[in-house]
């Protein structure tokens, strides 16, 4: 799913605001892909992602962030 919104990006220049979280949730819950996704993705969308993110369930990270992108 994360190429799906990788070519959505590549092709209209932009993300949806889920999009934006859903990528966010995934760089937090793959540490394997490691912190330099993170750091990207902390940059690109200026929010800081806490270490303990991975942690929540989707809802809970969901409640949490969805308002930084609505």
């Amino acid at each position: 799913m994360i190429d799906a919104v990788s070519l959505y990006e590549d092709l209209y220049h932009k993300l949806t605001p889920l999009m934006q979280l859903y990528a966010i949730r995934f760089t937090s819950s793959w540490p394997n892909i490691g912190a330099v996704a993170k750091d990207l993705t902390q940059a690109k969308f200026g929010i800081q992602i806490p270490d303990d993110a991975s942690k929540l369930s989707r809802f809970e990270f969901f409640e949490r962030f969805s308002p930084l992108f609505t």
